[in-house]
């Protein structure tokens, strides 16, 4: 369980840039599922739409006042990385604000 303590806020946020083929209803499903699994309680779910992933994340955090950006990553390498690049490493390199990058491992 990952209650927030009294008076935080925390933001699931998805980005969906022009290329993006999913749904945002089934985004917002998954999400919302996503944080009930985890049982991460108090979260908004929220999906913004941008050019650019990373810059659409640094923007929402900017605007709405976030003290951090917490971002979990799959960790790809080589050929992948190459082809995909990486949300979470032009967050951090871009990013005014602190940034905590978690390894993904789903169950």
């Amino acid at each position: 369980s990952y209650p927030l303590a009294e008076g935080a806020a925390a933001t699931l946020l998805f980005v969906a840039t022009p290329n993006d083929p999913r749904d945002p209803q089934s985004v917002q499903a998954w999400l919302q599922a996503l944080a009930r699994m985890h049982t991460l309680t108090g979260a908004d779910v929220v999906i913004r739409h941008h050019r650019v992933a990373h810059e659409g994340i640094i923007q929402y955090a900017q605007q709405y006042g976030h003290d951090l950006i917490v971002l979990f990553t799959s960790q790809r390498a080589g050929f992948l990385h190459f082809l995909n690049g990486s949300v979470a490493e032009d967050v951090v390199n871009h990013s005014p604000l602190p940034v905590l990058v978690v390894p993904f491992r789903p169950e």
